[in-house]
């Protein structure tokens, strides 16, 4: 690192260090280093991806800095190519339907009718190939894939066009919520206290983006560069004048203080295989009721293991397994997290609460 950048970091630089160390000061061995603002590790790729959005393993990599915007084309392209195949082959099915339930009497009478100029747009010729009843069937089944993913990857294309425009990410997007029911809760609390005290005071009660710039400034930073690439390193970026490059960084760490501080212990008492489906080990109804996620792993344990949860469902728990140290002196047990992959989904019958007092 050179001196001009250390000096640049000053006085936080210790926030990119607690970012990378746990609450018990153990080093993250997923990311041994400092990151950068707006990126994030991502666990599939193994690396730390600049201003990441997500990982999408329909192009086997991840969404940043340097390819949002050709994403953003991928996504808008292929929309127009699936919707240009269904009205394609919707006009073929008609040709077809015309052909087979239409008579010279019935055209001669829609001729004469008032609605004739309306109707002679689905008074098609003959079409020049003919279908058997499977290729029919096999061109209706078609178009309804071709209108799947104009649905799915349209509304994709709009909100990533509105995640662009708004010059945030997903894990932005999700931290900023956040953040702003947090202010939300503690301006109610303040207020309560104020009611109390007679007193009244306005508080903020959102959590503004600190890279919003306006909708034309933040599409010219991914799309509206001669170079083909988006303005900036990917490491420091243009902020409001009210904030600074490490004001969503140092929200995120208190996020984290957070999730730590309402974590919970669960002992496992029964093997959990790390499948996604157990159907045979843990029911129906745990199977059915699964995490529908993809980037985030199962979590494979067995009797004895301790994992603390940050995240509860009915029936599914989401936590890093830890490492249990008795201190032979007192019999005392203390844990901490181990790696940063260790984590993952559980079903929660596998587990019970430990209670610090007794376990």
């Amino acid at each position: 690192m050179s001196s001009t950048f250390g000096i640049f970091f000053g006085r936080h630089i210790v926030n990119f260090l607690l970012d990378i160390v746990d609450v018990d000061n153990n080093i993250v061995i997923s990311f041994p280093g400092y990151k950068a603002p707006r990126a994030h590790h991502c666990r599939t790729c193994k690396r730390c991806v600049q201003k990441m959005e997500h990982h999408c393993p329909w192009i086997n990599n991840c969404v940043g800095h340097r390819n949002h915007a050709y994403f953003l084309r991928f996504l808008f392209f292929a929309t127009c190519g699936c919707l240009h195949a269904m009205v394609v082959l919707l006009i073929v099915v008609l040709k077809v339907l015309n052909f087979v339930f239409t008579d010279y009497h019935y055209n001669r009478r829609v001729a004469q009718s008032k609605m004739s100029n309306w109707m002679r747009l689905f008074n098609f010729q003959p079409p020049p190939v003919f279908f058997t009843l499977p290729g029919l069937l096999w061109i209706v089944m078609t178009i309804g894939f071709a209108l799947g993913v104009v649905l799915a990857v349209g509304a994709l294309f709009v909100i990533q066009l509105r995640i662009i425009l708004k010059n945030e990410t997903s894990i932005e997007s999700w931290i900023l919520n956040k953040a702003s029911y947090y202010m939300r809760e503690e301006a109610k609390t303040a207020e309560t206290e104020e009611e109390e005290h007679g007193k009244k005071t306005e508080r903020k009660i959102r959590f503004e983006n600190p890279y919003h710039l306006g909708w034309w400034q933040n599409a010219k930073q991914v799309f509206l560069n001669s170079t083909h690439n988006p303005v900036g390193n990917g490491i420091w970026w243009t902020v409001r004048p009210d904030c600074d490059q490490f004001t969503l960084t140092k929200e995120q760490l208190r996020q984290k203080q957070f999730k730590q501080e309402a974590s919970v212990d669960f002992l496992i008492h029964q093997n959990y295989s790390g499948r996604i489906f157990p159907l045979f080990s843990q029911g129906c109804r745990v199977c059915l009721s699964f995490p529908w996620t993809i980037e985030e792993p199962r979590l494979k344990l067995a009797p004895g293991d301790v994992v603390r949860c940050t995240r509860f469902q009915k029936h599914w728990l989401y936590g890093s397994r830890v490492k249990v140290v008795r201190d032979d002196d007192d019999d005392a047990a203390t844990s901490s997290p181990e790696r940063r992959d260790e984590k993952g989904w559980f079903p929660r019958r596998v587990a019970r609460r430990m209670d610090s007092k007794t376990d």
